[in-house]
């Protein structure tokens, strides 16, 4: 049970409306009246431990030990944003109120929207992806030269601002270590945290961040999380990662040093990943360019011809300016195969988009070639009105398979 709208907090901040809840608290949009401001408000409030009484106040129902130990989780969090991080692209804490029992983060309010709500890989274009991810990786930077790891960095814990600015959220999974202190709470998401995270939860390796930011841009371009590290570990030394560089319709749109830069990050062995710096230093360089040599009209042409379906679609400008609520996309075609297998067969939606697009050139050429010898008047166009079936079979052929790409799933 929230609180009821209108409560207020230290006689200073009154709450607005709920944003969200989850088992550790309860998210509130609020007003600062003495700044004259929105803020957001996190509120203690661990619903497998405590209840509300009618009066708002937080009553304990479970393991006093217990609920003194999230509650001192959740003021290290609070403490770690306020004092500890300044960063354009960091939610700001402004401070705790204890009340009520319980405690009460004050921080930035964020008019903005999860980077979750933009995971459309046809949407994303290696300028739109640079212009989060530099932000984004300058952030983790900074979070380790102060020692700090967010450790569960994902699509719903960036938000988006309106000017395209993305900002780190959800620092309740954080680790701060200090000379002997160290302070850690949180859950791993699947897919998302590193192999030294699940071998050890009190890690705080850099490298984990690096992980799970790489997770997150290989979300962004497959639609999908990647496998589970445990789940790439099954086989002793052989990992079942399929290297983003060895998909042809992401490097026709993406440069490989790019796409490389993230197969490094997602790299099971965290000495061989690279760091967060040397990520940044290789976007910041701007050299980087799609793969293909070629002149743009061909390339649109050889991409439109033997692109996946997937990737013929249109991507938006930078970044999409207004998501929608949408079914979740589908993955891209056979994201995770053993990397041996990758040249052993053609996928069969590749096969149908090539047929179907071969009918409809030859249906067409064929169509031309007789109305051209037709309004020309030359003895042969009585020979080519012959092959009307064969191109009129030709174009209905093209449609059936564009009508099987179009209702059947081929994402196996």
């Amino acid at each position: 049970m929230a609180l009821a709208t209108g409560t207020f907090l230290n006689n200073r901040y009154s709450i607005e409306r709920t944003l969200g809840s989850g088992g550790f608290g309860v998210t509130y949009i609020g007003w600062d009246s003495h700044e004259g401001c929105r803020v957001a408000i996190k509120e203690n409030f661990p619903s497998f431990l405590v209840q509300r009484d009618s009066a708002g106040r937080v009553v304990l129902s479970g393991d006093i030990r217990s609920y003194r130990c999230v509650l001192r989780h959740f003021i290290t969090e609070a403490e770690l944003l306020s004092n500890k991080l300044h960063h354009p692209n960091i939610v700001r804490g402004y401070g705790i109120v204890q009340c009520n029992n319980t405690a009460y983060f004050i921080m930035e309010y964020i008019d903005g929207t999860p980077l979750a709500n933009y995971r459309r890989p046809s949407e994303w274009t290696e300028s739109s992806l640079r212009r989060i991810l530099i932000p984004l990786l300058d952030a983790v930077c900074y979070m380790q030269s102060r020692n700090i790891s967010h450790r569960d960095i994902k699509p719903a814990n960036i938000m988006i601002r309106p000017n395209g600015e993305p900002v780190l959220i959800d620092f309740g999974a954080a680790k701060y270590e200090q000379s002997t202190a160290s302070y850690t709470i949180g859950f791993m998401t699947t897919g998302y945290s590193a192999p030294e995270q699940i071998a050890d939860y009190d890690c705080l390796l850099p490298s984990i961040d690096v992980y799970a930011l790489a997770a997150t841009c290989y979300c962004l371009l497959t639609g999908a999380a990647p496998e589970p590290a445990p789940n790439r570990m099954l086989s002793p030394g052989y990992d079942t990662y399929a290297p983003l560089t060895s998909y042809s319709h992401l490097t026709n749109s993406f440069s490989r040093e790019f796409l490389g830069c993230i197969d490094s990050a997602l790299q099971l062995d965290y000495q061989s990943r690279l760091t967060a710096q040397q990520w940044l230093s290789t976007l910041r360089s701007g050299n980087s360019q799609p793969s293909s040599a070629a002149p743009s009209w061909f390339r649109k042409l050889f991409d439109w011809f033997s692109a996946s379906p997937a990737a013929a679609a249109a991507p938006a400008p930078q970044l999409p300016s207004a998501p929608r609520p949408a079914p979740a996309p589908k993955p891209m075609p056979r994201p995770y195969q053993p990397a041996g297998s990758l040249d052993d067969e053609i996928p069969l939606s590749d096969i149908l988009l090539w047929v179907g697009r071969f009918c409809y050139i030859a249906g067409g050429t064929l169509f031309v070639a007789i109305l051209f010898s037709l309004f020309s008047g030359t003895s042969a166009g009585s020979s080519l009105d012959s092959f009307f079936p064969l191109a009129l079979a030709c174009i209905i052929c093209g449609v059936i398979c564009s009508f099987i790409l179009r209702f059947f799933d081929f994402s196996d």
